[in-house]
Formats: C-alpha cells, structure tokens, sequence
C-alpha cells in the first residue's frame, strides 16, 4: 500500500470505518489517488479551513454518490496547521461541524512561545482538553517542536460546535 500524509481516514477506513476524507481544495486530487492506489472505499471531499459554508453542507458518504452526512461520529484532524494565523479559521470550520468527538493533533513550534493553540481555543471559548503532549527527536538541522493531541466532545459545544451558542 502507498501512503501519503493524508492518512488517518484511509488508516480508519482499513479497520472497517466509514470515513469522508477532507484536503484543501487543491490536494484533493492527491487524496484522491491515495484512496485509488491502496483500493480503499472512502469519500473524498473539498474543505478548506475558514469555508464554514461548505463544512455545513453533508459530505458526501462511501455508501453511495447519493447518500450524505451532515453528523459525524469523530472529527480527526492531524497536520492541519502550522501557524498561528491559522487558528480562528480552523476554529470556525470545527465549530460549523456537527460532531460528537474531536482528537486533533497540533505542532507547537518552539518559536511561538505563549501564542498555542490552547491558549487561542481558550480565549476563544472552545473546550478543549489535552490527552497527549510529546516532544519527537528534531531531524538534523530542523527545529524542535511540540506535537499535542486534544479532544473535544461535540455535547460541550452546542450547536453546531459552537460553545457560546449552547443554551
């Protein structure tokens, strides 16, 4: 099998999940041929960070071309940021999911001291719970970072993921 990056979805889908898997618009044909090359029934879908409009709308399934989701059972999001100004953006597509889990994977870079991710979901008003933090050995010449992993139930945030909407 051949994998890229974008695996998690094609991982969960091996172990017999249904899975929808998102890339920018751009890498979507890359997605794509992974799915194709490893012989996988996963759907693919468009879903650029910010683009709450198309995080609202039901992505399509692998069932069949007609059918579609609107709920999910679990968001899984690794390597989807990188920089801080990616923050609010990420949070607005979170937000405008409908899910009842979220596991999200974030790199910490060193050189952002205070500015992380949790520090920005907290002023933002979006529980979120750390489960894992670790620090990988830096490749040669690279920068050492943090990688950590957070949760967030769908059931803390209210509607449509949106903690200060909950009533």
């Amino acid at each position: 099998r051949q994998w890229s990056q974008r695996s998690p979805s094609l991982c969960l889908s091996l172990l017999g999940h249904e899975c929808v898997a998102t890339d920018l618009p751009i890498a979507l044909a890359v997605t794509r041929a992974n799915v194709a090359a490893n012989g996988l029934n996963v759907a693919t879908a468009a879903l650029a960070l910010g683009d709450t409009s198309a995080a609202q709308r039901p992505m399509p399934t692998a069932r069949s071309a007609r059918s579609a989701a609107s709920h999910f059972d679990l968001v899984l999001a690794a390597d989807v940021c990188y920089d801080p100004v990616l923050y609010h953006p990420l949070l607005q597509t979170l937000r405008a999911l409908q899910f009842d889990w979220l596991l999200i994977a974030v790199v910490q870079r060193a050189d952002l001291g205070e500015e992380t991710f949790e520090n920005f979901c907290q002023d933002e008003e979006f529980p979120l719970r750390m489960l894992h933090t670790a620090m990988p050995p830096a490749a040669a010449g690279a920068a050492a970072h943090r990688v950590n992993i957070y949760e967030a139930k769908g059931e803390d945030l209210g509607s449509r993921g949106d903690a200060r909407q909950k009533k």
